[in-house]
């Protein structure tokens, strides 16, 4: 995957009207396998853009409260479903840091 591939990935997981935040908060379908796509574009951009000092804002802004976007309340969702999305928002923030590192 190429760094203009795994940068539309990204926003599109992340930051589109149909991403990842916006379908588990309204209980539309989603996968852990898009998960593990979203993670690995990622490591693609955390690779390609290791010597720059900046990133498109377009993905800063998908990583601002990353958090956040993953995080419910008991009962929301079964404790496996809220454990994985809890698990999965620690990993994006995570590699939001690293992303983000000089």
């Amino acid at each position: 995957m190429d760094i203009s591939s795994a940068e539309q990935q990204v926003y599109d997981l992340l930051a589109s009207g149909n991403s990842l935040p916006v379908r588990v908060r309204n209980k539309l379908p989603w996968t852990e396998d898009e998960f593990n796509e979203l993670l690995q574009s990622i490591d693609v951009l955390i690779q390609g853009w290791s010597q720059e000092h900046s990133v498109p804002k377009r993905i800063a802004l998908a990583f601002v409260d990353i958090y956040g976007a993953f995080n419910f309340r008991e009962g929301f969702y079964p404790q496996d479903k809220l454990m994985f999305l809890e698990d999965m928002a620690i990993a994006l923030q995570d590699k939001a840091t690293e992303l983000f590192s000089e």
